[in-house]
């Protein structure tokens, strides 16, 4: 009756408090959320509050938040209260896990904390996040979703987290940060019942949910209806309640403005108490007994009455006479404590009584009893230890706690009661006219171990009481509860068996034999006293009990190696021939797989290369320079399938040549002897085998290398490492080469000054003031500053008689006076200078040898291609020139140089119009050299001609350093931009203006040039630096390729480019108003010559030098 008037008091809780609380200080979150009958996902129950209604949600997507304004009064009130009461009615479904309040924002996943009501674990996790981490505390044990009413209080204020259920303190925990004071309302949203994801959400009814700011807890239960604690029930001492959690607002009791006094402490110490406890229990027992006894009694005496003078319906039932006692059917008596009788049929059957095992240490034999009893005290003393002494009282002054404990023997005892004991303590009142945070008691003795052996947990707990919080004072931080590990003795561990092993061959194969199998006990093996494994370890087991048959195959009737199958009755059969026999099984001969499978063996003419054995075959090794198998196999399968495969050696390809690491194999040809050779890298120079840096990659490298003996190509140091001088002139043989030496001839006059630089002429004389010294002037006597001389006789035209060497020396009739070409010797028909005859069949071009294979002039890739096999070298002194373009409108020199290096090297010392120097014409060619420009003064074209079919048909790789506009506007402007480009000429007009604007223009113009690549990178030429070119050109295919090394690294790569206009021409090299460039080291190689090599050559290459 009394806890039903509470519930209703608690029931009738809300509508009390709502017309009593300030609206400042109470939230009804239903109400400011706008939820209704009407709001959709809320269905409208009845709850125990009949005034207010109650909700369950069904569709969470769709609950409203709590209002703007309210949410912000809420967390500016949750930072000026420390924090916030959550009150509400609920019946959450069983097992399930629900949120009852969450906020969320200002992010759209953000959430800044949530109540959260874990049914499977039995807990109310309260979830915040702060300082970037997500926090989380969880109160145990609560007891909420269990399908039943609950009226709860979440105190979330000051620096605890409690949970009360009606006017009862559940569990409560300390905050580690006051996060309330930190709730951003902007931009954010709070929510009832609605949790993070699909699992979270209130699965349940929810009625009067209310935020609360209070000053304590004390006032929010208060105002529920519950009754706080008298004064004398607080002094009482408990010592059957194992006390844990002692609720804040009992101890704020002991101590206050009208407190009453408080009665004095009993007289009687706890051990007499229990004394007479113990004395009152035992008592109870007896009178127990005695009212049984009496019962009985009284039953046996309604028997014999009536048995002897009772109604006639009771004088013919059966019964027994015992002892002078009578005893009614199926009736059961004790003779002496230890026999059990029972009547039956007028017989008295009797057995003796087995007793079961005791359950307790000590053991008690009643009176009257057969069996030992395991009496238990009502003061519940059986198997405890002796207390310990009681702590300090856990306050310094007012009302506090003292605790005492003792531990429990359980294998043998129940151990009834608490294993910790509490009592209340006063030190005198408290001044209260001061706030005051509270404190810690003394910790309480440890628990004793929640394990007999192995590792378990022991406990310990204090009370935030000395002193309480009061006057708005902080709780205490930090836990109150803290368990720690205990270990016992390890606990027993019986034995178990492993799974059986396979069964073991049978000892013979028919006739009776034995099979076995074994197991070990080791899963696991028996520990700490635990009982062995019981059962047998190997279990035998017959097999194969048929009779054995009579073989008739112990005769060996078959052919080795075929398979004898015999019968029960004797006889046997023979299987097919072993691998490389053919027969019946019984008789067999060998298989020649090599006359079989004729090509199973590599040849290279008639003798034969297999080798047939008894059984099978094998090939011989693969001839000298091939590499490949050597099968040795058994029948026409593998001859079939395992054919020997001999292929050519090719040591670039298997990599057992010798060559440098910084040097590139070229493999020659299978009969090659040898088949491979070396060639250094770009930016390195030697033989092939040894290979050293080369840093102005004219072929010579920067230090002496020790190269193979009679080694033929550059070893020996470069006379000058950062010049390109491939043909290494050292005129007065002083070690530093002429390219780099600043006085050739040691003549004591700089080069620069020298009127002949590479002849001794200290004086300086000059006859003829033509600024050429009289030992290299070839007209001494004769101002000839240009110093021609057409025929190369060493005698200059300015003082010849005979300018043009066609031995028409200068007469009145005949002479260059009257000759119609003084500086050209025309014979009849001479004009190609190939000195022949008046029926010269191609007078155009050069061919002293006058062949005619196809019965025609020749043309690029006709006859011309076949008489260049001879060539291994070209001589730059009988280099001709192709046209100089147009200097109109300025002042231009034609262009002037000089052949260091007669075969590999050439200079343009001069600046010109553009300039081509051109030679022996191919087809398909790989093409390479080094540009160098040896001045910092200019910044215009170099580069090469290929293809070259005459001045205006022509393909060029030119290179600028700047991008410049040409100085002549007319009669086209030519922009020209700085990087390397590849250009098509097949100009319309000529040599002349036209072509000459064409060439500088970077792009296309119509009727002159073609820009096939340009670099995009736009990477000009640097003074003072060595650059490495490679072309490859195949006109059969159009295939071109530029690459263009600065030092070690690839500067620019056109990659493949295709054009069929020429197809091939004659190679050269390229300026256009560039001074001072060097052109060294050059070398190509003529790729067509391979088709008109007899086959007794093969795959010989040749390489020319200019």
């Amino acid at each position: 009756m009394l806890w039903g008037l509470v519930l209703v008091s608690l029931w009738a809780w809300p509508s009390a408090q709502a017309a009593g609380q300030d609206e400042d200080t109470s939230f009804d979150l239903l109400s400011l959320s706008n939820i209704n009958r009407k709001t959709i996902g809320a269905k409208q129950f009845r709850g125990p509050d009949p005034v207010a209604p109650a909700f369950r949600f069904v569709r969470f997507d769709h609950l409203p938040p709590v209002g703007a304004d309210a949410l912000r009064r809420i967390a500016a009130l949750s930072r000026r209260r420390d924090g916030f009461f959550l009150s509400a009615q609920l019946r959450q479904d069983r097992k399930t896990r629900g949120t009852l309040l969450a906020l969320d924002g200002p992010g759209e996943a953000q959430r800044q904390f949530e109540i959260v009501s874990n049914g499977p674990a039995d807990t109310l996790d309260l979830a915040y996040w702060a300082d970037g981490a997500r926090h989380v505390l969880s109160l145990e044990d609560v007891g909420l979703a269990d399908s039943r009413w609950k009226n709860v209080t979440v105190q979330v204020a000051g620096e605890t987290y409690s949970l009360y259920v009606g006017c009862d303190l559940i569990d409560s925990f300390a905050l580690d940060e006051p996060f309330y004071e930190h709730l951003q309302p902007e931009r954010s949203r709070m929510y009832v019942a609605k949790g993070a994801a699909r699992d979270s959400h209130f699965r349940g009814l929810l009625q009067n949910v209310h935020l609360v700011f209070e000053n304590s807890v004390e006032d929010v239960l208060s105002k529920k209806g519950c009754q706080q604690s008298q004064g004398a029930e607080l002094n009482a001492i408990s010592e059957n309640t194992e006390t844990l959690h002692l609720s804040p607002h009992v101890t704020t009791e002991y101590v206050g403005a009208g407190a009453a006094p408080r009665p004095p402490v009993c007289e009687r110490s706890c051990e007499e108490l229990g004394t007479m406890i113990s004395e009152l229990s035992g008592l109870h027992v007896l009178v127990n007994q005695l009212n049984e006894n009496l019962k009985r009694v009284s039953n046996d005496n309604q028997f014999l009455w009536e048995l002897v003078g009772g109604p006639p319906k009771t004088r013919n039932v059966s019964a027994c006479w015992q002892d002078g006692r009578f005893f009614a059917e199926n009736e059961t008596w004790v003779v002496d404590s230890c026999t059990s009788c029972t009547c039956k049929k007028f017989k008295t059957i009797c057995h003796q009584i087995s007793c079961p095992p005791a359950t307790c240490a000590n053991p008690s034999f009643l009176e009257g009893e057969c069996c030992p009893s395991c009496f238990h005290a009502l003061d519940g003393e059986e198997g405890w230890s002796p207390w310990a002494e009681w702590t300090e009282c856990s306050v310094t002054c007012g009302s506090g706690t003292q605790q005492r404990g003792r531990s429990c023997d359980v294998t043998s005892n129940t151990c009834l009661g608490p294993s910790i004991q509490t009592r209340a303590c006063s030190l005198g009142k408290c001044d209260t006219r001061v706030r005051q945070d509270g404190g810690w008691s003394h910790w309480s003795p440890w628990s004793s171990c929640s394990a007999t052996c192995g590792v378990g947990n022991i406990t310990r707990i204090r009370l935030c009481n000395s002193p309480v919080p009061q006057m708005g004072g902080r709780s205490c931080k930090g836990s109150g509860r803290e368990t720690k590990a205990c270990q016992g003795v390890p606990c027993p561990v019986d034995g178990r068996w492993s799974p059986w092993s396979p069964w073991s061959a049978c000892s013979v194969t028919c006739a009776g034999g034995i099979r076995e199998r074994a197991r070990v006990c080791n899963s696991p093996e028996p520990q700490h006293g635990g009982k062995a494994c019981v059962g047998d370890v190997v279990e035998r087991q017959m097999c194969n009990r048929r009779s054995c048959p009579v073989d008739g195959c112990l005769s060996n009737p078959c052919f080795p190696g075929a398979q004898c199958s015999s019968f029960p009755d004797g006889s046997w059969s023979c299987g097919s021939c072993p691998s490389g026999f053919l027969g019946n099984g019984t008789h067999c001969e060998d298989l020649d797989e090599c006359a079989l499978v004729p090509d199973v063996c590599f040849s290279t003419g008639k003798a034969p290369r297999c080798v047939n054995t008894q059984p099978g075959f094998h090939c011989l090794p693969c001839p000298p320079r091939y590499r490949g198998n050597q099968p040795v196999a058994v029948g026409l399968d593998a001859a079939r399938t395992e054919k020997q495969v001999c292929e050519p050696e090719n040591p670039c390809k298997d990599r057992t040549h010798r060559c440098h690491r910084h040097a590139e194999c070229i493999y020659l040809g299978h009969f090659s002897d040898p088949m491979y050779k070396c060639e250094c890298q770009t930016g390195y120079a030697g033989d092939g085998l040894i290979c050293g840096e080369d840093s102005d990659l004219d072929g010579w490298p920067n230090l002496s290398l020790v190269c193979a003996t009679n080694a033929s190509y550059h070893c020996v140091k470069d006379n000058c490492p950062h010049l390109p001088n491939s043909g290494q002139e050292d005129f007065d043989k002083d070690g530093i080469g002429d390219a780099c030496d600043d006085d050739d001839d040691n003549d004591g006059v700089t080069d620069e000054k020298d009127n002949c630089q590479l002849l001794f002429n200290p004086r300086q004389s000059d006859y003829d003031k033509d600024e050429v010294g009289d030992r290299c002037d070839n007209c001494p006597y004769v101002h000839n500053p240009a110093q021609i001389d057409t025929n190369g006789d060493g005698e200059g035209d300015a003082c010849s008689v005979d300018i043009d060497g066609d031995d028409r020396t200068r007469t009145a009739t005949r002479g260059d006076h009257c000759d119609n070409c003084p500086l050209v010797p025309t014979r009849p028909n001479g004009r190609d200078n190939d000195l022949c005859g008046t029926q010269d069949n191609c007078r155009l071009v050069f061919n002293p040898d006058q062949e005619d294979s196809d019965g025609g002039c020749p043309t690029t890739l006709d006859n011309r291609q076949r008489p260049n096999n001879a060539i291994s070298e070209t001589d730059f002194r009988k280099l001709p020139d192709g046209p100089p373009g147009p200097s109109k409108g300025t002042t231009r020199s034609n262009p002037r140089g000089s052949s260091r290096h007669p075969r590999e090297e050439l200079v343009q010392t001069a600046q010109s119009d553009h300039r081509i120097a051109c030679f022996d014409e191919f087809g398909s060619v790989d093409f390479s050299g080094t540009f160098y420009v040896n001045t910092d003064r200019d910044d215009d074209y170099a580069g090469f001609v290929f293809g070259y079919q005459s001045s205006s048909r022509f393909y060029v790789v030119m290179w600028k350093q700047v991008t410049q506009t040409y100085w002549e506007d007319q009669p086209t402007r030519a922009y020209g931009y700085s990087g390397v480009s590849l250009k098509v000429v097949n100009s319309t007009t000529g040599t002349g203006e036209h072509l000459r604007n064409a060439l500088w223009h970077t792009g296309n113009t119509e009727g002159q040039v073609r820009t096939l690549w340009h670099d995009p990178k736009n990477i000009g030429w640097k003074d003072y630096t060595a650059y490495r070119w490679h072309l490859t050109h195949r006109p059969r295919t159009g295939y071109i390729r530029v690459l263009v090394h600065e030092g070690k690294q690839v500067m620019a790569d056109s990659g493949p480019v295709y054009d069929q206009t020429y197809a091939g021409g004659r190679l050269g090299l390229f300026v256009f108003s560039q001074e001072m460039v060097y052109f060294s080291d050059l070398k190509y190689e003529c790729r067509d010559i391979l088709q008109f090599i007899s086959p007794s050559s093969f795959y010989i290459y040749y390489k020319y030098h200019f």
